[in-house]
């Protein structure tokens, strides 16, 4: 008969008190906060438009955080279907920064229409991308209509 196996027992009580003797920090970390502009609204004071006409693009942005935002580029794209998607048309860029904490307010853009768009019903959507991440972009959309 063998001696009964009693698992493992510490026999030196010596303990790893000084950060430095720890094999790995007790601590964990998550992903930063996100601080970005929200997109209340996309409107234009007309619904009527034609082929590579300059339409003025009034866009409602609120900042609901407590702090500034960082550097924010707001994407404007002309849609034939309301889906962002390869195949809409970047027409606009325009880059914010510092914006305050809990601002709201409006931005007014002029932009040019696309040449050759035959008459129907289009879109123009707006991204708000902070940092530059396409993953946590805000998209908001206006109805446009294209006539001859």
């Amino acid at each position: 008969m063998g001696n009964l196996d009693k698992g493992y027992l510490r026999k030196n009580g010596a303990l790893a008190l000084e950060p430095s003797n720890l094999l790995a920090e007790n601590e964990s970390f998550g992903a930063q906060r996100q601080i970005f502009l929200l997109i209340a609204s996309v409107n234009t004071p007309l619904r009527s438009f034609r082929s590579t006409e300059t339409i003025e693009v009034n866009t409602q942005i609120h900042n609901i955080f407590e702090q500034a935002t960082p550097l924010t580029e707001l994407r404007y794209f002309f849609s034939e279907d309301g889906t962002l998607d390869w195949n809409d048309k970047l027409v606009k860029t325009k880059t914010l920064s510092n914006i305050p904490a809990n601002a709201k307010f409006q931005v007014n853009e002029q932009i040019i229409l696309p040449d050759n768009l035959l008459a129907g019903t289009y879109y123009l959507i707006v991204v708000s991308s902070t940092e530059g991440q396409i993953l946590s972009s805000k998209t908001a959309l206006s109805t446009i209509k294209i006539s001859n």
